[in-house]
């Protein structure tokens, strides 16, 4: 079995890392480029949509892992590459055409269901559950994509979210969980240089709701299979925050949330001065706190209390970023002016 995944994970990652280079020229035949707005973190003229790669190769990981595992570890994996399909496919029209938000929500709400029903049918959950299963998945392909606004922020995220399943499976003997979540980690690493090194490369909305779609439905395969639910959600708190806290003010302050902005923290810290590597560094080890708080929990289900309470103090500091950062810069100019 170990050699299995190893083989799984090891395609998975050159699959992924080879596969921009037909990737891209194709996209940039069929003009599917990312011109900015104000919601953007970035100046020039890009290609989208390379996140078509990522799928690629976590349908190759996944693929050679459904062939070399017995039948009876085949159900989750199989639901997360369905999943995983469904969602990208959805982000790849949106990249390529473009879809109304109405029929964008209904599609994300129909692979929500899809792959609820598939949760419920494998591990006998009730009906009630399965509503709350499928608004999740689907609420978190959006989080993803409003996330997903600088370079490297995705990809890290999908590491580290991909890593925590990973050591999650292995120590609670989930060889389908602990396979699924590596193949989904090398992916993303491996999307990470060009990301970063090449100008211009982006995951578009066919990665983000890639992105969204495995972490959301690798967290409800964890709890269907009896891992608490602060433990399952806890790699994903940071991207909660952000994103949940930003729609929150600006649902009071009467502004069209939906539309393109820039009021995420991350996007805040960006307009700080602080370079892309660095925000997403920054999300990053936030995440890598709450997952790790996480791992510890889930050899010790009694210590859950403690888990929320991480997770709270690690997201109220990320939130209150921005601003102790504004602040400080504020007194330390006061200082050079007083000074001077």
């Amino acid at each position: 079995m170990e050699g299995v995944k190893l083989s799984a994970i090891l395609f998975a990652f050159l699959v992924s890392g080879m596969a921009p280079f037909v990737i891209i020229p194709f996209l940039v035949r069929r003009e599917v480029i990312d011109v900015p707005n104000v919601r953007s973190s970035h100046k020039q003229i890009a290609v989208r949509g390379v996140g078509l790669s990522s799928l690629i190769g976590i349908l190759a990981g996944l693929g050679l892992l459904l062939s070399s595992i017995p039948i009876s570890s085949a159900g989750p994996v199989l639901i997360l590459a369905i999943s995983a399909f469904l969602a990208a496919g959805v982000g790849f029209v949106e990249d390529v055409s473009g879809i109304r938000v109405t029929c964008r929500a209904a599609l994300q709400i129909l692979v929500g269901l899809l792959a609820a029903l598939a949760v419920g049918l494998l591990f006998a959950q009730p009906w009630w559950l399965l509503i709350v299963i499928a608004v999740w998945i689907a609420g978190y392909i959006n989080v993803a994509n409003f996330m997903d606004g600088v370079d490297g922020l995705s990809s890290l995220h999908g590491v580290v979210v991909g890593s925590f399943f990973g050591f999650l499976g292995s120590s609670e003997n989930l060889s389908w969980l602990s396979n699924s979540g590596w193949i989904v980690a090398v992916v993303f690493l491996a999307f990470l240089p060009w990301n970063l090194f090449r100008r211009g490369t982006f995951l578009g909305d066919v990665g983000s709701y890639l992105l969204g779609a495995v972490a959301a439905v690798m967290a409800a395969l964890a709890m269907a299979a009896g891992i608490s639910a602060v433990v399952a959600l806890s790699p994903l708190a940071i991207y909660l925050f952000d994103t949940s806290t930003t729609l929150a003010k600006r649902v009071v302050k009467r502004e069209r949330w939906f539309e393109a902005h820039r009021s995420h923290v991350y996007q805040r810290l960006t307009a700080l001065g602080f370079s892309h590597f660095a925000v997403a560094a920054i999300v990053a080890a936030g995440t890598v706190l709450t997952g790790v708080g996480g791992l510890f929990v889930a050899q010790d289900p009694t210590l859950w209390p403690v888990l929320v309470a991480e997770i709270l103090c690690v997201g109220v500091a990320y939130l209150g970023l921005p601003r102790a950062l504004t602040s400080v810069r504020r007194r330390n100019k006061r200082r050079e002016v007083s000074a001077t």
